[in-house]
């Protein structure tokens, strides 16, 4: 128990930082172009509304271990199989963040599955890729922006005065 706490705590530590960066690139996706925004302004557009669609596995739990790239940085991962009850502790933890803040509309990753889910249960939706589905989930609850994360790797340690226990 007290290694899931720690490893819960480093993963709030780290959550900042991760979620200033997802806001940051979600900004852009708002519908503008470039000519739209202006380049020599200083002020961030952040949108109103936020569909949370939460974390996912890189890769499936019954797949080997693999190198992968990451889709938002191009960064190359060493992926493994992330079991649900992590990503779901994940996507809980940043949802209460982003609710906390105080600062936008937020669907669930409820909300957003049960949008998924009945994208899914047409033919289109069976055949369309994942990125498609994010824009139909945001299109169906009118929001902003869709947040959502790949998780490449996750280890529990317990960590010491000059380490870690893994």
């Amino acid at each position: 128990m007290k290694s899931r706490l720690l490893a819960v705590t480093a993963l709030r530590n780290m959550l900042s930082p991760a979620l200033a960066v997802l806001i940051f690139s979600l900004a852009g996706c708002l519908g503008m172009s470039g000519k739209d925004m202006d380049r020599q302004s200083e002020t961030l557009v952040l949108p109103k509304s936020i569909a949370v669609v939460g974390f996912s596995s890189a890769i499936g739990l019954g797949d080997d271990s693999r190198t992968m790239r990451s889709p938002l940085t191009g960064f190359v991962f060493e992926a493994e199989p992330v079991v649900r009850e992590v990503t779901d502790l994940m996507s809980g933890m940043l949802f209460e963040r982003l609710v906390s803040m105080e600062r936008f509309n937020l669907y669930s990753p409820e909300q957003t599955n049960g949008v998924l889910a009945g994208l899914l249960q047409t033919a289109a939706g069976l055949s369309m890729p994942q990125d498609k589905l994010f824009i139909g989930i945001g299109k169906r609850l009118e929001a902003e922006a869709v947040l959502t994360g790949l998780v490449f790797r996750w280890q529990e340690r317990e960590g010491k005065q000059y380490g870690v226990n893994r």
